[in-house]
């Protein structure tokens, strides 16, 4: 699976800043595998993916919205129960409230840090063995820590969407192996990695994530480590860039708090 954001942001500008990534040389998700995992849809069509951090909330990335995006969101959906997106079997929830970290900025030219935002549903989620929410991390993302990525992105970056979610395995790197590398050793330096940012590699070639992926988790075990933000398009030995989760906690719980709803 491969997740491409910010670094393209300009071939997607025409799209209301879509960032479309999906999961290269990855695996076809088992239905309810990653009961946590949802579809985000703008205008009924499938936009980002998404992680459950509650009954009442969601957490994806800020670039998966418009910036000119405000209240009511009736044109936002989140999806659960499904691997699919085009089954008619999912449940469908209305959003109340969208959240972007106010430190976001979009940005064409390149991607952005602080690139996290929060759907707030109008109703609680009935969590089941079918939906289920991930834990917020009690730490960073550690070097070497094997952890997952989940997406709906390209299965190839000259095909196609995938109709089906696709997993992949990826591990940690340091933080200055994953810029030297995204900079090609050096030969160029336009590709930052900001402090709030993580980066995971597979050590297989081919894969990766790509256009589609963009919003969806990596997580180790129950805890949602990452949001998936940017990659260089699609498996290309490339590290993956994510937002590291443990650092917005205070600003996750924060907004949790004020947006509880009606329950």
């Amino acid at each position: 699976m491969k997740l491409v954001a910010g670094l393209f942001l300009a071939l997607i500008a025409g799209t209301l800043g879509r960032k479309q990534s999906r999961i290269i040389g990855g695996t076809r998700s088992q239905l309810h595998q990653f009961p946590h995992q949802v579809i985000i849809r703008l205008n009924g069509l499938h936009q980002c993916g998404g992680s459950i951090i509650s009954e009442r909330h969601i957490l994806t990335a800020a670039h998966c919205f418009p910036s000119a995006l405000k209240p009511p969101y009736r044109n936002i959906t989140v999806v659960t129960d499904t691997i699919a997106i085009f089954d008619s079997k999912h449940q469908v929830h209305p959003v109340a409230n969208v959240t972007k970290h106010p430190f976001y900025l979009f940005n064409k030219a390149n991607h952005s840090a602080h690139d996290i935002a929060i759907v707030t549903l109008q109703k609680n989620l009935t969590l089941s063995e079918r939906i289920q929410k991930l834990k917020l991390p009690s730490r960073s993302a550690q070097l070497g820590d094997a952890v997952i990525a989940v997406g709906w992105g390209r299965t190839s970056i000259s095909g196609k969407k995938s109709t089906e979610q696709h997993y992949t395995n990826l591990e940690i790197i340091p933080w200055d192996k994953c810029e030297n590398l995204l900079n090609g050793n050096g030969r160029r330096r336009s590709r930052h990695v900001f402090s709030t940012e993580i980066c995971a590699f597979s050590r297989k070639k081919q894969v990766g994530m790509c256009y589609g992926d963009s919003g969806g988790g990596l997580f180790k075990d129950d805890e949602i480590i990452g949001v998936t933000s940017w990659v260089v398009p699609c498996a290309l030995g490339l590290p993956d860039v994510f937002d590291d989760v443990f650092r917005f906690v205070d600003w996750i719980k924060r907004v949790m708090n004020e947006n509880q709803g009606n329950r």
